[in-house]
């Protein structure tokens, strides 16, 4: 019994492909804290990795991160943890998914975030947000409320072909997923500080153009920023980690065989809760039921309004 869980989390690590040793990314730091944590074992060296494991594992703690200048709203404790996540993830080069439910503001809390990090002067190169078109306006009106001081860029409309050389002058590139393959050469041609999706859902179909392109933007960091980060199966979810961070969960076939068929027809238990560990570091989830004492009162404002025969 003390011996299984060491062997799977060794076995999980090795089980990729055959190889002669084992290499481990700074995505797999959470599972040498399991290690420390199912036995006695004595290291050598990796003190950098190791701490990163720990603090994967134990990330609530992380640390504050004071609101930047100019930042005209005020988030709420569930937003300001989100906006402090951000920070760690970018601190330690990591990408993750925002899942906040549908209202719960996580707009609000990237643009407070990008815009923290061009005040400590770490928004070297524009950051790229692609949203659905029917959200633009929104991305366009909360930049210009709460983060006046980012200049943003909006790539859309047959006018957007004149604005591709003012994308180095600006913070934020806004675009759309349906633009994507019709814009695939101007955007490619840029490097970014972050490259966000938002409802990234979208992209759930690895195989789909737009989930290809975003897979070859070259950016410093990659965030997922989505209310429904899996609707119908597992496989949903693998598609955006492995946006995020291609090989954490392995290819479509070994994450079948490890997790999808053992979870969805198997009802396994001790593999879904394996799973929930191996992703929770990287993705942050709250419900509306869960914050609601922090949400303001409901206002319902109630109009009529005539229809004109035309």
């Amino acid at each position: 019994e003390k011996l299984r869980p060491w062997l799977e989390t060794i076995i999980e690590l090795f089980d990729s492909e055959p190889q002669d040793r084992l290499e481990l990314s700074r995505f797999d730091a959470a599972l040498l804290a399991d290690l420390d944590e199912q036995s006695e074992m004595r290291w050598q060296g990796g003190e950098h990795l190791r701490e990163l494991g720990r603090r994967l594992k134990n990330f609530k703690a992380i640390e504050a991160v004071p609101p930047p200048k100019g930042f005209t709203g005020t988030l709420r404790d569930y937003q300001k943890t989100g906006y402090d996540w951000l920070h760690f993830l970018a601190d330690y080069g990591l990408a993750g998914i925002l899942a906040d439910d549908m209202g719960l503001g996580k707009t609000v809390q990237t643009l407070a975030f990008l815009a923290s990090q061009k005040q400590q002067g770490k928004l070297e190169q524009p950051a790229l947000i692609i949203a659905p078109t029917s959200l633009m306006s929104n991305w366009r009106r909360e930049a210009r409320t709460f983060t006046p001081d980012l200049k943003v860029l909006v790539l859309q409309g047959p006018e957007r072909h004149e604005r591709f050389e003012q994308m180095e002058n600006h913070d934020l590139i806004l675009t759309t997923y349906p633009l994507l393959p019709r814009d695939k050469e101007k955007l490619l041609a840029h490097r970014y500080s972050f490259l966000i999706l938002d409802e990234a859902q979208v992209v759930k179909n690895p195989k789909a153009q737009a989930a290809r392109i975003v897979r070859q933007i070259d950016a410093g960091q990659r965030l997922c920023l989505t209310g429904t980060p899996m609707e119908n199966h597992l496989g949903e979810l693998w598609a955006q980690f492995d946006f995020l961070m291609p090989d954490f969960l392995g290819d479509q076939t070994t994450f079948k065989r490890l997790y999808r068929t053992p979870i969805e027809k198997h009802g396994d238990e001790e593999r879904q809760a394996r799973l929930r560990r191996r992703i929770a570091p990287f993705m942050l989830r709250r419900r509306k039921d869960e914050v609601e004492k922090d949400l303001p009162a409901k206002t319902e404002i109630i109009r009529s309004v005539p229809l004109g025969k035309s």
